[in-house]
């Protein structure tokens, strides 16, 4: 499976999006979303294995969560599609 950028950009702007204090739901995120689960599943699994959310009960972004959700917008805002 090749890494897709679109999907966790949505998952990264997704738990950015919840307020604080509250718990991002996994599940309810997989069932919005146009992708398989398992898809899902893995992409959520990079992203917390590359210490860009946290996962401690609740979801949350890093630092590094909060500078490659920036990286992403700005590429998406230099490449015109």
């Amino acid at each position: 499976m090749k890494r897709n950028m679109k999907l966790i950009k949505e998952m990264l702007e997704s738990i950015e999006s919840t307020p604080t204090g509250s718990m991002w739901i996994f599940k309810h995120f997989k069932a919005k979303v146009e992708y398989m689960p398992e898809e899902v599943d893995i992409h959520y699994n990079i992203l917390k294995n590359a210490g860009f959310i946290n996962a401690d009960g609740k979801s949350y972004l890093t630092w590094s969560g909060y500078e490659i959700l920036e990286s992403i917008r700005r590429k998406e805002e230099k490449s015109p599609e």
